[in-house]
């Protein structure tokens, strides 16, 4: 299991120097797809871990591979609120990152990434946004780590 865990350190890492090192001095809309494209790795690594761990502690003998079957198997062995609202934020990212999109203002500040999802709502994506959701991610492996994953 600590494979598992170290698999989705390794996948934040990742998603933290693309926010703050390839965001930073590119500021284009491909490297904010590829974020989001990472983000959407990084929770899938984390539901595995999950599902890792509940089948370690024998609660479940086996688990889907179909990420949105397992993310109703977390809800149902995980019914904390910290990890439906991340589940929420899963589902999400993974529309937004089928989605097209169209960029304004690349290589300033003031970049955004506006897509139009399924339900016909449109969702625009920032830096400031996308940081705040790295933050938020890297609070929620904290969590994990500290309250499921009691590793040393």
């Amino acid at each position: 299991m600590r494979e598992y865990v170290a698999d989705t350190v390794r996948e934040l890492l990742k998603v933290e120097h693309l926010v703050y090192v390839s965001l930073k001095y590119t500021r284009t809309s491909d490297v904010l797809k590829n974020i989001i494209n990472r983000v959407s790795i990084l929770l899938d690594k984390v539901w595995i871990a999950l599902l890792e761990l509940a089948k370690k502690q024998g609660k479940i003998e086996d688990y889907p591979q179909q990420p949105l079957q397992m993310i109703a198997l977390v809800a149902k062995l995980y019914p904390d609120e910290k990890i439906l609202e991340m589940i929420e934020l899963y589902k999400r990212i993974r529309k937004l990152s089928r989605a097209e999109f169209s960029a304004e203002n690349e290589f300033r500040r003031q970049l955004k990434m506006t897509t139009v999802l399924d339900d016909n709502s449109v969702e625009e994506i920032t830096i400031d946004s996308i940081t705040a959701q790295y933050k938020q991610l890297r609070d929620f492996v904290s969590y994990l780590r500290s309250t499921y994953f009691d590793l040393e």
